[in-house]
């Protein structure tokens, strides 16, 4: 790897990521919603909760690395196309 980081590192990395639970959980909803309701007619949305609670942690994240200013652009871009 180019950081001197092998594949393996970054993959124990990854399951010790207090995100990647939810990202699944989230995931797992998602497609079944997808796949089982959405693909079927059926447009109410689903899963938010999952969601949320997965874009808190990915958030407080980004903060601990003060990355919030990233964030702050994100939301005013998306607050211009509104």
């Amino acid at each position: 790897m180019a950081d001197g980081t092998t594949t393996d590192e970054k993959e124990r990395r990854k399951d010790e990521d207090p995100c990647e639970a939810l990202k699944k959980r989230y995931e797992k909803c998602f497609n079944h919603w997808y796949t089982e309701e959405f693909l079927k007619g059926q447009l109410e949305p689903k899963c938010q909760d999952e969601f949320e609670e997965y874009r808190d942690c990915v958030v407080e994240k980004m903060q601990k690395k003060n990355l919030g200013r990233v964030l702050e652009a994100a939301e005013s871009a998306s607050a211009k196309q509104q």
